[in-house]
């Protein structure tokens, strides 16, 4: 499966012109209040994670005073057991780790699914801006004006300092405009290209998507897309769905989670950080 880069339509960040009044009220209301304690537990997390382990009994590696006596004991077997008194220092890769949130802007998003969306996904993104983690936000959908053409929005860069506002602007203004098909196919595997050329060893993509793959292209989407995932692991790429008030994500991610209301955006996003961030 592949994805042409003649085949997609970018429309990158929030621009002046965009900013847009219910933007800035959703944002006073919901997005840039009570964020406190999802950050405070990925801080902690961090502490907890990022610190590096010894594994004991190696044949090579720092000295692992506990096991010197072997040395000097009478040889076991081959004597195996008895040269195994070193210890080697594994280094987490928990700060080592790129996350890209990639949403469906299908036309079914409209209203509750999309606003939890940009909620959730504004939310996750200035979390890990504050701890150092790069994140990227992006959407997909598929505009017919000129064929069947994947439309991808850029809300935030993996470098680029998070800016709620100018995410909600950029969201907001992209939602009023392309709200079309869902082509996951093209999006997710665009996605898993673009996020395989990062240096990180780990690459994490969590796709938000609230249906079926709806496209206006030929072949069935919903019998690719599983294979696309798993694929997707051997590009160094872990996806994980994220149903926003629809559970078909489980039909095509082997590790997934439902976000069933805005109320749960916290609670949801506290268990895929522990699960598949840090």
């Amino acid at each position: 499966y592949s994805t042409s880069a003649l085949d997609v339509v970018m429309h990158a960040y929030a621009s002046p012109q965009n900013k847009d009044k219910r933007a800035r009220r959703f944002a006073q209301d919901d997005v840039l209040k009570n964020d406190g304690a999802l950050l405070a537990t990925v801080r902690r997390l961090l502490q907890t994670r990022s610190e590096s382990t010894y594994i004991g009994e190696q044949k090579r590696g720092k000295l692992q005073r506990s096991k010197v006596y072997r040395v000097g004991c009478p040889t076991v077997g081959n004597g195996d057991w008895n040269s195994r008194v070193w210890r080697k220092r594994i280094d987490s890769e928990t700060l080592d780790t790129a996350v890209e949130v990639l949403i469906d802007f299908s036309g079914s998003m409209a209203c509750g699914p999309i606003e939890a969306a940009i909620q959730s996904s504004v939310k996750l993104a200035r979390c890990l801006d504050k701890v150092g983690i790069p994140c990227a936000v992006t959407s997909f959908s598929e505009s017919s004006q000129h064929g069947a053409v994947l439309v991808t929005g850029y809300f935030k860069d993996y470098d680029a300092p998070c800016r709620p506002q100018d995410m909600l602007d950029s969201m907001w203004h992209h939602r009023k405009n392309h709200l079309h098909q869902n082509p996951d196919c093209c999006g997710v595997h665009y996605a898993i290209e673009r996020m395989a050329r990062r240096k990180e060893k780990r690459k994490v993509l969590l796709v938000m998507s609230d249906g079926y793959p709806a496209s206006w292209r030929k072949g069935n989407q919903s019998e690719l897309l599983p294979q696309i995932v798993k694929g997707a692991g051997q590009q160094g790429v872990e996806c994980y769905g994220i149903g926003i008030m629809s559970d078909s994500v489980a039909q095509f991610y082997p590790e997934y989670t439902i976000l069933n209301s805005e109320q749960e955006i916290t609670s949801c996003l506290t268990k895929i950080i522990k699960q598949k961030i840090v």
